[in-house]
């Protein structure tokens, strides 16, 4: 649940908008799979560098894709709780063949 702070952000148009354009990007590169496991259809859009009081106002911290992730449940659960979590290295496509994942920049 979004911070009190935060709460007309997240309610804003601008923001509506970022994240629909960032789904959209992310289902054209890889079907709108996890950002971080890969396994399992990315529900939520959050940001790298968490929002605060402080940078709220950024727009290059708050509508800039490359501070956005589109994560699973479990992969946004487990990252918001501070777990670590095992990258995968490879998944299978359609086929059956083998795809490499590589590294996410963070």
């Amino acid at each position: 649940m979004a911070q009190e702070f935060a709460k007309p952000f997240y309610n804003s148009k601008a923001w509506r908008e970022c994240r629909a354009s960032f789904i959209a990007k992310r289902s054209a590169l890889d079907g709108g799979m996890c950002m971080t496991c890969h396994m399992e259809l990315g529900k939520i859009v959050h940001h790298k560098t968490w929002l605060t009081p402080e940078n709220i106002s950024n727009p290059m911290i708050t509508l800039n894709h490359d501070n956005l992730k589109y994560d699973c449940q479990t992969c946004h659960n487990q990252e918001k709780e501070g777990k670590e979590i095992e990258q995968p290295r490879y998944f299978f496509g359609e086929n059956g063949e083998i795809i490499l994942i590589k590294p996410i920049d963070e």
